[in-house]
């Protein structure tokens, strides 16, 4: 991804100025049996809030969401290299 439209000077200012990036292995959680569970919850619903949003998803993309957790885009790493590619999945 740091090869990609994540390299971008400008987008980056943008995100670091809107958006607090937050990194989510899909590796076991550590923690107590309700912080795992919450955990697993929330990625969970993340995963089908763009699923239900008709966006790309699953456990290896980059996920773009408001502060009250709509989605706004998404890319999946696979992509994350292609510059200059729109891929007509973000919505607002």
């Amino acid at each position: 991804m740091r090869a990609g439209p994540l390299s971008d000077a400008k987008v980056i200012a943008l995100l670091n100025a809107y958006f607090v990036p937050a990194y989510v292995s899909n590796d076991e959680i550590p923690g107590d049996a309700d912080a795992v569970k919450a955990e697993k919850a929330e990625r969970e619903r993340v995963l089908h809030t763009f699923l239900d949003a008709g966006m790309s998803a699953g456990s290896v993309h980059a996920y773009v969401l408001t502060p009250d957790g709509r989605p706004v885009g998404s890319l999946h790493v696979a992509h994350a290299g292609d510059k200059d590619k729109d891929t007509g999945k973000t919505r607002t």
